[in-house]
């Protein structure tokens, strides 16, 4: 009977550190900026956290457990996390999002792995709308700056040719 208290005390105390461990865990998804989906290898959802939640307007609970085109009517992503599930290998690409709201996602696909072999997929998404947006703003201004130099230059550029031309020509006034 000692031994049965002794066993159920470790139990017990393992039941804790796996419960505080499973809170850190949802703790840290809950917190990410960057939205994370994982699924098994059939493509069920297994968890999302509150960032995919709301970049593709999903309830969780409904969500987790679904197939994942059910829950996430996107080919690209599901043919992303598709490779990653069949070749085992991490997948990373970056797709443009017509709906709801036009957005640009970097995605990043690893395998889950348990016991050397393929148990899932875990996709991190990052939204990249607003660096490709000051990227793209970027490169006008590069672009409008290097021609509204180009045009004042070539002038001077013009005249300086000019003057040098002339100051051959005329003997009496060259150097």
């Amino acid at each position: 009977l000692a031994n049965l208290s002794v066993l159920f005390n470790k139990l017990a105390q393992k039941m804790q550190i796996l419960e505080k461990q499973s809170h850190q865990l949802e703790a840290i998804l809950r917190s990410m900026a960057e939205g994370v989906i994982a699924v098994d290898k059939e493509a069920r959802i297994i968890s999302i956290n509150p960032s995919i939640a709301k970049m593709f307007n999903l309830d969780k609970k409904s969500a987790e457990g679904a197939l994942f085109l059910e829950a996430i009517r996107n080919s690209d992503l599901f043919e992303l996390m598709s490779v990653s599930l069949k070749e085992a290998s991490f997948v990373s690409k970056e797709i443009v999002l017509e709906w709801p709201v036009q957005r640009v996602l970097k995605i990043n696909a690893s395998p889950i792995f348990e016991k050397d072999e393929v148990n899932g997929c875990l996709m991190v998404i990052h939204d990249i709308t607003e660096i490709k947006r000051l990227e793209r703003m970027r490169s006008d201004f590069v672009a409008n700056v290097s021609h509204e130099l180009k045009t004042p230059l070539t002038s001077i550029k013009g005249f300086v040719e000019t003057l040098l031309e002339e100051a051959f020509e005329d003997k009496e006034n060259s150097i």
